[in-house]
């Protein structure tokens, strides 16, 4: 990993501590050969669990944009 992609994970950590909605929770889930992220409502429904992105920080950034598009 380069500093360029660590430099874009960490600014999308600090993007989803301070746009999630209140209560919403995203998390990295790691394995063997692969990693997936989960979105969960304040519930602790599982909203999302599928991106598109072809990265790490930007599957990231378009979990916060389904938390705040969910959230109303």
């Amino acid at each position: 990993m380069n500093k360029l992609t660590n430099e874009a994970i960490g600014l999308s950590i600090n993007n989803a501590a301070g746009y999630l909605p209140q209560g919403y929770r995203i998390k990295l889930c790691i394995e063997r050969f692969g990693y997936g992220f989960e979105l969960y409502s304040p519930s602790g429904e599982l909203i999302n669990n599928q991106t598109k992105a072809d990265s790490l920080p930007d599957e990231i950034d378009e979990l916060i944009e389904v938390a705040q598009l969910h959230n109303g």
